[in-house]
C-alpha cells in the first residue's frame, strides 16, 4: 500500500487554501504525512478572499459555489455548522455547495483507488463518488459530527456511517457512543488519535519556569458559542477577584469575538484578558511555550487539537468536565471542572497558583502522554494507510 502508485482522493470541507489560513490545519498535516505514501488530490470549497496556489506537495483542487465573495460557508470559525447557525440565508449556498463539490470529487475521483472523507458533510458526496467508481470509502468523524442536533444532522450521520466502508473516530469515547447509538455497524468503527506538529513538542518548561510572576494562562480556538468563552471570561472575573494574579491569551476569531471584548472592558479585565486574533501554529507554539496553564470551557468536544498542543507544549492543562476532555485529563495530566457555576474553575486555578510545583508536575504528565502515545502526525498517517490498505484489499 506504501507507494506512489495507489491514488487517494481526500475531501474536506475546511483547509488553509488561503495565505494566512488555519482552516482545517490538522486536515493538511494529515495530507502532508499521506502524500509521501502515496498520490493524494483534496478537494475543498472556494474562499472568497482569494485561493493560495502554493499547496505544496499535495494536490490541492478548490471547487467555486458562487461568486468569489459570497462564497462564505466553508474556512471559518465553527465550519458550515456555525455558518448556517449565523444566518438562514446561507442555506440558499447549499445546493450550489453541493452541486460543485460533487462535479469536482466526481472529477478528481477518476481512477483513484479509495475516498477518504474528512466530517459526515464530506461523506455525503464521497458515498456519490464511491458508487459511480465502486471504491471505498474511510470517513474520519470529529466534533459536532457524532451530537448532531435536528434532523437533517442527524440524517446525514446515518448515511455516513451506513455506506461508509470504515469509520475513524478521533477518540475512544466518541466510538463507544456512536457504537452504542448504532451497535449493528460497530465492527465499522475505529480510533486513530491525530498527531501534534513538531513544534508544539521542542519546549522543555522547568519547574523555576512555572514559579515566575503571574500565573499565565491561554486558550486557542474558535470564539464561537459551542466553546463557551462567556464562561470562561466570567471565571476568571472571579479568580482576579479572589485575588490570584492572572493573565489570559485568548487566540482565536469568530461570531462571539465582539461580544467578548466588551465583556472584557464591562468587568474591568483589560489588564488581566487580551485577545490576539489568529495565529499561525509557530505563533501558537510560541504563546503555548510561555503560558503555566491551558484552560477551556468547551460545552462539547471531540478530541480538541488545541489541547493536545497545550499538552505537547508541557501547559497544565484546566478543563471543562465533558466528553473529549475525560479522555485527555487522565492520568494525571489535568484538572477538570464542573461547567454548574464558576466555583469549580476558581479552586483549581487557586490552588494552582498557591502550588505552581503541582501545575508544573500536571504540565509535564501532560507533555510525556504526548511523548508516550507517540501522537505526530507521521504515525497518525501510518494507521491511516493500515487502514486504506485493508479496506482496499477487502473491495
Amino acid at each position: 500500500m506504501k507507494t506512489k502508485s495507489v491514488k487517494a482522493l481526500m475531501l474536506s470541507t475546511s483547509y488553509p487554501i488561503t495565505a494566512g489560513s488555519v482552516s482545517g490545519l490538522f486536515v493538511r498535516a494529515l495530507a502532508r504525512s499521506l502524500t509521501k505514501s502515496l498520490r493524494l488530490s483534496v478537494v475543498v470549497p472556494g474562499a472568497h478572499n482569494g485561493d493560495d496556489a502554493s499547496a505544496g506537495e499535495v494536490n490541492l483542487v478548490s471547487f467555486r459555489y458562487a461568486p468569489k465573495k459570497f462564497q462564505l460557508l466553508a474556512h471559518s470559525a465553527g465550519g458550515i455548522p456555525e455558518k448556517l447557525r449565523e444566518s438562514k440565508l446561507f442555506y440558499a449556498l447549499l445546493p450550489a455547495f453541493m452541486l460543485s463539490y460533487l462535479i469536482s470529487a466526481l472529477r478528481e475521483g477518476r481512477g483513484a483507488n479509495l475516498i477518504h472523507a474528512n466530517w459526515a458533510f464530506s461523506s455525503v458526496i464521497g458515498v456519490w463518488v464511491k458508487w459511480l467508481y465502486r471504491i471505498p470509502l474511510v470517513t474520519t468523524l470529529r466534533g459536532e459530527d457524532v451530537a448532531p442536533k435536528g434532523f437533517v444532522s442527524r440524517l446525514i450521520l446515518w448515511w455516513s456511517v451506513y455506506f461508509s466502508d470504515q469509520i475513524v473516530l478521533v477518540s475512544d469515547e466518541m466510538r463507544e457512543m456512536l457504537a452504542a447509538k448504532y451497535n449493528r455497524y460497530s465492527h465499522k468503527f475505529i480510533t486513530i488519535y491525530n498527531g501534534v506538529c513538531a513544534a508544539f513538542s521542542s519546549t522543555n518548561k522547568s519547574q523555576d519556569f512555572y514559579t515566575e510572576g503571574p500565573l499565565r494562562l491561554a486558550f486557542v480556538g474558535s470564539l464561537v458559542p459551542r466553546k463557551n468563552c462567556e464562561y470562561l471570561l466570567r471565571a476568571i472575573a472571579d479568580v482576579v477577584s479572589s485575588g490570584v494574579d492572572c493573565r489570559l491569551t485568548i487566540i482565536g476569531d469568530g461570531s462571539c469575538r465582539q461580544t467578548l471584548e466588551k465583556q472584557v472592558e464591562s468587568d474591568a479585565l483589560g489588564k488581566h484578558v487580551e485577545f490576539l486574533g489568529v495565529k499561525m501554529p509557530a505563533e501558537v507554539a510560541g504563546v503555548l511555550a510561555d503560558a503555566h496553564v491551558y484552560v477551556s470551557a468547551s460545552r462539547h468536544e471531540g478530541r480538541p487539537n488545541s489541547v493536545l498542543e497545550a499538552m505537547a507544549s508541557g501547559c497544565c492543562c484546566v478543563l471543562s468536565d465533558i466528553s473529549g476532555h475525560r479522555e485527555l485529563a487522565a492520568d494525571a495530566c489535568g484538572e477538570l471542572f464542573s461547567l454548574e457555576g464558576c466555583a469549580d474553575f476558581v479552586k483549581l486555578i487557586q490552588a494552582l497558583d498557591q502550588d505552581r510545583r503541582k501545575a508544573f508536575e500536571l504540565g509535564k504528565s501532560a507533555q510525556m502522554y504526548i511523548e508516550r502515545e507517540g501522537l505526530t502526525w507521521e504515525g497518525c498517517a501510518s494507521h491511516y494507510l493500515n487502514v486504506f490498505e485493508r479496506v482496499c484489499a477487502e473491495a
